[in-house]
């Protein structure tokens, strides 16, 4: 059974902490509006509204799991024991977000040509076609991402839930106030 002294890191880790006091790339990419050089109020663009309150504008309040889920979470991690959860809560987390998109068989493809055509060009020491293949594809293996996919087993599936069940909570919740219905009048 769940204590009040039971795992905190619940609601601590794999979270974007105010501290750290780095801005999301979003920030960065706000001020680009395809076809005007400078979003202002005399350009239409907000309709002479300030942005404040422009209808696109979401005021979310704090997002909080509910208690019943926090307490079920750390019921079921106090039930499957599992060793060093926060050291492995923290290194899913950082391998989460280091982690990089898999290379799409045409930009390898591309790669590789690249690669051989300069190869081509910088050697004539490719006597054969297998010897330049072999080279390209050595080149290929040092320069790529090695992206694999995550297995998870039981004890890989906990430690996701404790790192990400906060985090997935708020997503799902910022999902459902964007689209949220207005009532209509009856």
């Amino acid at each position: 059974m769940a204590t009040a002294s039971g795992p905190s890191y619940l609601l601590s880790l794999g979270r974007w902490h105010r501290g750290f006091r780095v801005a999301p790339q979003s920030r960065a990419l706000a001020a680009l509006v395809p076809g005007v050089s400078q979003v202002d109020n005399k350009s239409g663009f907000l309709e002479k509204r300030p942005h404040r309150r422009h209808p696109g504008i979401l005021k979310l309040p704090c997002v909080r799991l509910p208690r019943a889920l926090a307490d079920a979470a750390q019921v079921v991690l106090l039930e499957h024991s599992v060793p060093n959860v926060e050291k492995q809560v923290q290194a899913l987390t950082n391998y989460l977000w280091s982690r990089h998109l898999p290379v799409e068989p045409e930009e390898l493809q591309r790669r590789a040509a690249h690669l051989e055509k300069k190869f081509l060009e910088n050697s004539d020491s490719f006597q054969t076609e297998e010897k330049l293949r072999e080279a390209v594809l050595h080149a290929l293996r040092k320069t790529t991402y090695h992206w694999q996919e995550l297995s998870y087993n039981e004890g890989l599936s906990l430690v996701y839930m404790a790192a990400r069940l906060d985090g997935g909570f708020a997503a799902v919740s910022r999902a459902f106030h964007e689209v949220k219905i207005p009532q209509l009048p009856t």
